[in-house]
């Protein structure tokens, strides 16, 4: 377990880099706005996303440059995403990695257009990183990553978020988990695959890799929230009952929400193991995602 925190480290690292490297300095103009584009990424974040894209692009003998930067473009999306999250109108939130939300320290209206803005730099760094090594793939992942964000993906998962849950189904649950959250997790294995060598066993198989885990980190996520330590998290837990949101917790209730988290942890490594390649790290960072308390 040494060695995989030692490698997640390692791709932290280039994250990191990349994302220091591609983002304007926070002294550009305008000024405030790239002050807070700083503080919301290089806050302590943990880089799950372009990890996962890097782990399968080296998996399949990929381009490791094209899995970085599209990594990187998931990741701004991401963080962009955590924005709204925490916002007075929708989750409400205060702490964020342990640190004040973005919104309890910049104006709350320059906050939401920086959030807005970083939506869009994906796209500019997703199309300049890759347009002249491969432009049919560059339209290609573009395109996969508006779907995501869009109607149909995760601005999708966020709206029915906020909606009266009280009359909510499992398939509203499951909706809301898949889209909200999950969509980004896919798409992250997607790209590792997309900028490697694959056909379309391998394609389907690594997409139903990312569904698994797509899903299971949001019931982690829930078991968290109910659970969790405020100190290992990051923020306060508590917040799914405060706000009376729908989870696999307050659905199923805690034991149940455990149980079909390790029968999707099951799956997902059983999918892994059928891979010829390289599996050792990517299968001990889905045990450190399924297992994880922060």
């Amino acid at each position: 377990m040494i060695e995989f925190f030692e490698q997640y480290k390692e791709k932290q690292k280039k994250v990191e880099e990349k994302l220091r490297e591609i983002l304007p300095d926070k002294n550009t103009p305008p000024k405030p706005m790239y002050e807070i584009m700083h503080y919301v990424l290089f806050n302590g974040g943990k880089r799950i996303r372009p990890i996962l894209t890097l782990s399968v692009n080296e998996i399949l003998n990929g381009d490791i440059d094209l899995a970085l930067i599209s990594g990187c473009a998931v990741e701004i999306v991401h963080n962009s995403s955590l924005i709204f999250d925490d916002l007075p109108s929708m989750d409400n939130a205060s702490i964020r990695r342990g640190k004040l939300c973005v919104h309890k320290v910049y104006p709350e209206g320059q906050v939401i257009i920086v959030a807005d803005a970083m939506m869009n730099f994906a796209f500019e760094i997703l199309y300049s990183g890759l347009i002249e090594k491969d432009e049919d793939l560059a339209l290609k992942m573009i395109n996969i990553l508006a779907k995501t964000i869009g109607s149909q993906g995760m601005v999708a998962g966020q709206f029915y978020d906020l909606l009266e849950s009280k009359n909510f189904n499992l398939s509203n649950l499951r909706y809301i988990h898949l889209n909200k959250t999950g969509k980004l997790i896919e798409t992250s294995v997607l790209f590792g695959v997309l900028t490697s060598q694959y056909n379309d066993k391998i394609l389907k198989k690594f997409s139903a890799y990312a569904k698994i885990i797509g899903l299971t980190f949001q019931i982690i996520d829930d078991i968290l929230d109910y659970e969790g330590d405020a100190e290992r998290l990051g923020k306060l837990p508590g917040k799914d009952k405060e706000l009376n949101k729908l989870s696999f917790v307050s659905y199923f209730g805690l034991n149940k929400a455990k149980q079909i988290a390790n029968k999707l942890f099951d799956n997902a490594i059983s999918l892994l193991r059928s891979f010829k390649g390289d599996i050792e790290f990517l299968e001990a960072l889905t045990t450190f995602l399924f297992k994880r308390n922060y």
